[in-house]
């Protein structure tokens, strides 16, 4: 999916601001914000892979996922694919349905 052209970007309104607080909420909610290196570990036991697969699937080396692990220092970005990957898990493996979505 392509981006549309600057000029055809929507424009800022009142609520952008508002708009943007509860989605970063949202996914505050959701433990997007709550990744370390146990719960890293906790994936990879429901995913039976080893830490350097799971790196290769959210797109990192394992050195880097190692280093992130031990500084316990994920990103934003990184606990929103770890969460996504860990829902999908759950529900594949357990039947689980994420109360809510992903996407507020």
């Amino acid at each position: 999916m392509a981006c549309a052209p600057v000029s055809q970007q929507p424009s800022l309104t009142p609520h952008s601001d508002v708009r943007a607080f509860l989605i970063h909420r949202h996914y505050k909610e959701l433990g997007c914000d709550s990744w370390n290196s146990r719960r890293v570990m906790l994936l990879c036991a429901k995913l039976q892979e080893t830490p350097t697969i799971l790196a290769a699937r959210i797109r990192v080396k394992g050195a880097e996922l190692e280093r992130k692990m031990q500084e316990e220092s994920f990103t934003r970005q990184d606990g929103l694919i770890l969460t996504i990957i860990e829902r999908e898990v759950d529900f594949l493996k357990g039947g689980v349905v994420p109360a809510s979505s992903i996407f507020p």
